[in-house]
This record gives C-alpha cells, sequence and structure tokens, in this order.
C-alpha cells in the first residue's frame, strides 16, 4: 500500500481513536512511519 495513502487513513483512524484515549500511542506509530519513510527517501 503506498505510504502516503496509508498515513491519511492512519490519521484518519486517529481522529476515531481520539475518542477512546488512544491518540498518544498512535501518533508515535506515525511518528515513527515518517521517520521511516524519510530515511528511505533521503536515503
Amino acid at each position: 500500500m503506498e505510504y502516503r495513502r496509508w498515513r491519511a487513513s492512519a490519521l484518519v483512524h486517529m481522529e476515531n481513536w481520539a475518542a477512546k484515549g488512544c491518540r498518544g500511542e498512535m501518533s508515535s506509530v506515525v511518528a515513527k512511519a515518517d521517520g521511516l519513510a524519510r530515511r528511505r527517501q533521503s536515503g
């Protein structure tokens, strides 16, 4: 699955999960994926 599409869907899910109090751990997952993608593009 394309990274941008995955991230967009993850952000949508993040909004849903925020109501359940899961935002913190999900945002860290997205941040990790961002770092990996950035490293892959620059490398």
